[in-house]
């Protein structure tokens, strides 16, 4: 998709842009990234592609874009916090301004994935930190505490197999039994005391 982006972007027009993106909230979720797209066809334009101009601009668009989510609890601040923290890094080492903008759209579809499904986001969030952080330390010995722990995730729990079966929306104990034995090796309760 081709998107029009006049020769010279003023900063009124960035403004109206980012005003925009903070009337998103009322309406479905899935407009966030395009209208996250044109704000950063825009922001490309006016900054002329400099590195540091165009962060600047896409975090006004962000905060923008976040502040009536924050207030109306549709994107909790813990959430947001630990995406902004997590794009932070990988942002601070974005050499050219094309993986600047692929770390904010990123955090842009993060964000419409938050509102749409709450606990998935949550969990696939956990899971690309916890894979960042095993390729980060590669060369050491790692544990699965330490690996849950970066994820959010505890590495045990009290609840029983039926429990976990329950929360993982299984309906059947013994379809769970099958699904588990399947992708691990090995039953829940073999798991559970191999672990223990």
């Amino acid at each position: 998709m081709m998107l029009y982006v006049p020769s010279l972007v003023t900063a009124a027009e960035l403004r109206k842009l980012r005003t925009k993106l903070g009337e998103s909230l009322g309406e479905r979720a899935n407009l966030f990234s395009p209208r996250f797209d044109r704000y950063v066809a825009a922001v490309l334009v006016h900054a002329g592609y400099r590195l540091e101009p165009v962060r600047a601009q896409l975090d006004a668009g962000l905060e923008r874009l976040a502040e009536p989510l924050l207030a109306t609890g549709a994107l909790d601040e813990k959430s947001f916090d630990a995406m902004c923290t997590s794009m932070e890094r990988t942002v601070e080492s974005a050499s050219t301004v094309m993986a600047l903008v692929a770390q904010y759209r990123t955090l842009v579809s993060d964000i419409q994935n938050a509102i749409q499904s709450p606990t998935r986001s949550r969990r696939d969030r956990g899971i690309r930190h916890s894979l960042t952080f095993m390729r980060e330390h590669a060369g050491e010995p790692l544990t699965r505490g330490q690996v849950a722990r970066t994820a959010g995730f505890t590495s045990g729990t009290s609840l029983s197999i039926d429990g976990v079966s329950h929360l993982s929306g299984f309906k059947s104990r013994i379809y769970f039994h099958r699904v588990f034995k399947h992708a691990v090796g090995m039953t829940p309760i073999e798991f559970r005391k191999r672990g223990a």
